[in-house]
Order: C-alpha cells, then sequence, then structure tokens
C-alpha cells in the first residue's frame, strides 16, 4: 500500500543526557581529489541532521574542500572497511564514479550489518539477494536504468511500478527520486513523496539527501520511518526556499541552512 508522507518522529529525543554517541557514527565514502564538493554536501545533509559523528572516506586532496564547509568531519584515507567496524551506519557512492574499485567497496559493504545508503557511483546493475545488511538505494531515473536495464522514459511512466517492483524482488529500499519521489520497501508497501519542487534539481541536491538519510538512519531505529521524514525534509527545505525566493536559484549547497526550520515545521506537523 502507498500513501503521502507523513511526518514522524525522527527528530525526537527523550533524555536530558544526550551526547554525540547517541546519534551515532556515521561512515560517508565519498568525493574524489576532482569532486570534494559532493562528499561535501552530503557530510553538510549529516551533520545539519544531528548525526553524532561523520567519517568522511576519500582523497587527501579532497579534505580542503571538506573540511571548508563541515569542520565537524573526521577523515579516513583507506580504501575498504573492516566487517566489524564500529560505524552505525554508512553511505556511499557520492562523487565517486561507478568503475571496477566502486563495486569492489560495495560488495564489502554488503557483506556487513549495518545499514548502507548507496547513491551515484554506487549503483549499477548487481544482485542484491547476498546482502546481509539493510540497503537503501537512492537512484534518480538515469541511474535507476542503468540499474535495471530499463529507459528512461519507461521509468518515468511506471515510476511506483517500477520502484515497488525492484524493491521486493531484491528486497531493498528503493528511493526513486524525482517529482514526487518514490519511496519503495521490499515489503510491498511505500510512499509517494509529496513534498519538493524544481529547486532541487540541480546536481548536488541528491548527496544531500543521502547525508539526511545517513543522520535519520542513525537516529531512528525504525528504518522505514526514517527514510520516509529524510525524503520528507529534503523536499520541504525546497518548499521553504520557494516561499521567498524563486525554485530555480536555489542551491544545493544552501539545502542546510534551510533544515533547521525545515524540522521545526515537521514538528509542528506532527502535534497537530
Amino acid at each position: 500500500m502507498y500513501e503521502p508522507t507523513q511526518t514522524s518522529c525522527s527528530f525526537y529525543y527523550s533524555g536530558h543526557n544526550a551526547h554525540k554517541g547517541i546519534f551515532g557514527h556515521g561512515l560517508l565514502i565519498a568525493g574524489t581529489g576532482l569532486m570534494p564538493g559532493s562528499a561535501a554536501l552530503a557530510a553538510l545533509g549529516a551533520v545539519s541532521c544531528g548525526a553524532g559523528k561523520v567519517t568522511v572516506q576519500t582523497e587527501q586532496e579532497a579534505v580542503p574542500v571538506i573540511a571548508s564547509h563541515v569542520p565537524e568531519a573526521l577523515y579516513d584515507f583507506g580504501t575498504s572497511i573492516d566487517v566489524d567496524h564500529t560505524f552505525q551506519a554508512i553511505a556511499a557512492g557520492c562523487g565517486r564514479a561507478a568503475d571496477n574499485k566502486m563495486e569492489l567497496i560495495v560488495q564489502h559493504l554488503l557483506q556487513q550489518n549495518q545499514p548502507v545508503i548507496l547513491d551515484a557511483g554506487a549503483l549499477h546493475s548487481r544482485s542484491w539477494q547476498e546482502a546481509k545488511c539493510p540497503v537503501i538505494l537512492t537512484p534518480h531515473p538515469g541511474e535507476f536504468s542503468r540499474m535495471t536495464g530499463k529507459s528512461i522514459e519507461h521509468i518515468q511512466k511506471n515510476r511506483l511500478q517500477e520502484a515497488s517492483a525492484y524493491a521486493v524482488k531484491h528486497q531493498v529500499t528503493v528511493v526513486l527520486k524525482g517529482e514526487y519521489t518514490v519511496i519503495a520497501f521490499a515489503d510491498g508497501s511505500g510512499y509517494i513523496n509529496e513534498t519538493g519542487n524544481e529547486g532541487l534539481s540541480k546536481g548536488g541536491s541528491g548527496d544531500t539527501l543521502t547525508g539526511i538519510i545517513l543522520a535519520l538512519v542513525m537516529r531512528n531505529s525504525h528504518l522505514k520511518t526514517a527514510v520516509a521524514d529524510a525524503v520528507y525534509l529534503h523536499g520541504k527545505c525546497a518548499d521553504i526556499w520557494k516561499r521567498m525566493y524563486p525554485a530555480q536559484a536555489m542551491r544545493p549547497f544552501g539545502i542546510h541552512d534551510l533544515i533547521p526550520d525545515a524540522i521545526n515545521e515537521m514538528v509542528k506537523e506532527r502535534r497537530r
């Protein structure tokens, strides 16, 4: 059953002794020396949504750009991850090429147990049946075409059906981005997101969404709620911008500045 997205509880914490450990340590495998901005945008999304700590696994040449925008970030210059790592969730692919190196990283990630969010270069045609962890895929129509072998035109005409069929077949969560983003779960349920506008139709917006999902998956143990909240929040930021300025003037780099207001509105919506 597919329903419109509704605000939920990913932003609440009922205790008084909060500290960074409570809100998770996430790993972001993203960016290169030639494309550091994607990692910066994803990290901004994560820290702006309450991730306790974020480590960016990237190339050393990318650090100056990332650090200038996200001083909170930690860094790792390795090319793999131990199966017995201590991260609560992992996101990979932003600003990375869909090459053999990325494929090896993804296959390694699928053998560990924590939730994995895959975007951009980490999205490819493959079987997910052997995954030992919850898998969240965040393709735009072009990437989903690459994953399924179906044309973009066909996917756009059958967004809900194609996303749901893929999620059920491969037992993953699919966030098919675009107007009325489809969030499809492995059990056949899902949401059609009602927030957002054309202001998000720019390179880099999806990187920020990946970071937001990373943070909320660590803050909310209910994966369905976390993913739905993340997509709703991402779109809500664009809606807030459009109330004040032309949608086409919105920059992905500005999304993180709108997150506090968007969270406040979501909390008020839930209390009504």
